[in-house]
């Protein structure tokens, strides 16, 4: 399965001929990222949660300060959503597309964990990009409970 990452201002002019999904992350609260229709995408799972890692859940939950409770880290329920969508859909996709703001640390985190998922490997994310280690911990974890429960 092939896997790509992109940024925001990217994702609204992609083009992809093959079938495929998209996995577009945003900030809470923003727009949500422009994306161009085309005919071959077959579904679009549209997440929101800040861009904050394992390190910095433990900070924040320290603190527990109503500043830092504002945050929303990507979440267990969220990776559910995710092995929901890409369990739909992955017998007619030849491809997945994962978006965030700046198409470095939340797609890739995505990228990477579908990667070692679904292709076995996710060398190719952790050497281009900086994936977010949550995003990418929690994506791999709830996938294999939720195999477990087949």
């Amino acid at each position: 399965m092939e896997i790509k990452v992109y940024n925001r201002r990217s994702i609204a002019d992609y083009k992809e001929d093959r079938p495929h999904i998209i996995i577009s992350i945003g900030d809470p609260n923003d727009e949500l990222a422009p994306i161009c229709e085309q005919p071959a995408c077959k579904g679009i799972l549209r997440l929101q949660f800040h861009d904050w890692d394992d390190k910095n859940k433990i900070i924040f939950d320290r603190l527990n300060t109503p500043e830092s409770r504002k945050y929303i880290f990507y979440s267990e329920s969220q990776a559910k959503q995710v092995f929901d969508f890409v369990q739909t859909h992955i017998k007619e996709v030849e491809c997945i597309l994962c978006q965030c703001d700046a198409g470095i640390s939340r797609s890739a985190g995505m990228a990477a964990a579908l990667s070692r998922i679904l292709n076995g490997t996710d060398e190719y994310f952790f050497k281009r990009y900086i994936p977010n280690s949550r995003v990418y911990r929690i994506t791999f974890n709830q996938w294999g409970k939720e195999l477990q429960k087949w």
